[in-house]
């Protein structure tokens, strides 16, 4: 797992085995598969609670991801009220959080974009907004 150090263009989003785990299943890390799209291999890859993952905020401050995008196709939602203090963006009501990964088999770049938090106090929940192939941006081509 990888932090993103340049901008990138989303492309299919991969099949994802489960998107939501919920407060025991976290104690000991989870283990989520998706399909690469390109090769069509199974990859698995382990959240740990508090360990796993980058500030997702960092990739719109720095333009790495284009906010239009991401609120058009849903992939995130803006913040509002109390939560808008903290983060400007949310993934199914939690701070999102993101990763950089490879597939094992024919090493095509994804990302993993989801959230993290707790539901109601001591409940924590890790929602999965999806596991997406990733293209670096040409540095040619006109915005």
């Amino acid at each position: 797992m990888y932090k993103i150090n340049h901008e990138i263009i989303l492309k299919g989003n991969a099949e994802l085995s489960n998107k939501i785990f919920e407060d025991k299943e976290l104690s000991n890390g989870i283990n989520p598969i998706f399909k690469c799209n390109k090769c069509e291999i199974e990859n698995s890859f382990t959240i740990i609670p508090f360990n796993t993952g980058f500030s997702f905020s960092d990739l719109i401050e720095k333009e790495f991801l284009r906010e239009p995008f991401l609120l058009k196709e849903k992939i995130v939602s803006e913040a509002f009220g109390i939560y808008a203090y903290s983060n400007k963006y949310l993934v199914d009501g939690l701070p999102p959080i993101y990763f950089a990964l490879n597939c094992k088999n024919c090493n095509q770049p994804h990302i993993c974009i989801f959230g993290f938090g707790e539901r109601q106090q001591g409940y924590f929940v890790c929602s999965i907004a999806g596991i997406w192939e990733i293209e670096e941006k040409d540095l040619n081509t006109p915005t």
